[in-house]
């Protein structure tokens, strides 16, 4: 899809530079033309432009997201079609994902995890009040700015409270290393889901499987060093 950089889409958005790649799409920087403003722009990697479930799973990302509005959540700006291209508009994040943090920092100290998670769970606890669970809760869909503030981003995989359905019964749908029980076994998942990914996704590193229904999963245990980031910048936030 490197061919859509340079291109504007539906007379909008210029395409400038892929800034990240996930499950459901790649991630672009872009202009809105229009409102003289930067933008992200999620397009649907053109191999799954064929199977309209996940066309329908596309779209549905962003008309769910576009009705989330909280201070934690990624916001959408629009959605559309150019073409054969799908695109979702939304929110230029500045900052740096969780698992880039801690990739290039090491261990979090345990008040910097504290700031972080408590604006996750304030984000899913809206949401979840708007009956949506996001079931991919994860490092690499936690924003970070420079000033603490934190965005959960990605519905990509999101289960709409008002029954719809866009995956098929049964299937394992989420990430693999952040999976809740009921996900890893393909059951029904709720906002119970939420809350053990978030639990999976609080910054510790040392992993071990554990056998669950006869099936391998991940689970994640806390490591108890020191000498972690984030606790005299935490603490100078607090003063």
């Amino acid at each position: 899809m490197d061919d859509v950089v340079g291109h504007r889409l539906s007379g909008k958005y210029d395409v400038q530079a892929e800034i990240g790649r996930g499950g459901m799409g790649i991630v672009h920087r872009g202009y809105d033309v229009t409102l003289r403003r930067p933008v992200a722009i999620k397009l649907l990697p053109p191999e799954f432009g064929y199977d309209q479930q996940f066309v329908k799973r596309f779209h549905q990302e962003a008309i769910t997201a576009a009705g989330l509005h909280h201070p934690n959540i990624v916001t959408i700006h629009d959605v559309g079609q150019h073409g054969s291209i799908h695109y979702i508009v939304m929110q230029l994040l500045d900052g740096s994902t969780l698992d880039q943090l801690l990739a290039s920092k090491g261990l979090m100290s345990f008040g910097a995890i504290n700031h972080v998670m408590r604006q996750v769970a304030e984000a899913l606890d809206y949401a979840h009040r708007q009956q949506i669970v996001h079931r991919d809760i994860k490092p690499s869909n936690i924003m970070i700015d420079a000033e603490g503030h934190v965005t959960l981003m990605d519905f990509g995989l999101v289960k709409a409270g008002d029954g719809s359905r866009l995956t098929l019964s049964g299937a394992v749908v989420g990430t693999p290393d952040y999976m809740a029980p009921e996900q890893a076994l393909g059951n029904e998942v709720d906002s119970r889901t939420d809350t053990c990914l978030l639990y999976t996704s609080d910054a510790a590193d040392e992993r071990s499987s554990v056998d669950l229904g006869g099936r391998r999963i991940i689970k994640k245990k806390k490591n108890k060093q020191k000498g972690r980031w984030g606790e005299g910048a935490q603490k100078r936030k607090n003063e």
